[in-house]
């Protein structure tokens, strides 16, 4: 499966304030802290990672900003 494949397996992505909306109403309906929204976000794109790259030898880079920018 070539890396654009990949890409149309992702679902449906969301500008920064439907997420950021999503995001307050989880907090605010379910309780959910946003350290844990962005800590299950962070396990389930490292284990999207292995499952794809895993043994093929490659190395895999993350660029991350300072904040404010879809962390989760």
């Amino acid at each position: 499966m070539s890396q654009l494949d990949r890409l149309g397996k992702l679902g449906r992505l969301l500008c920064a304030a439907a997420s950021a909306r999503g995001d307050r109403h989880t907090m605010d309906t379910l309780g959910i802290p946003s350290l844990v929204l962005m800590e299950r976000a962070a396990l389930t794109v490292a284990h999207e990672i292995r499952e794809r790259f895993a043994g093929d030898g490659r190395a895999v880079v993350v660029l991350a900003g300072p904040g404010n920018n879809g962390g989760d």
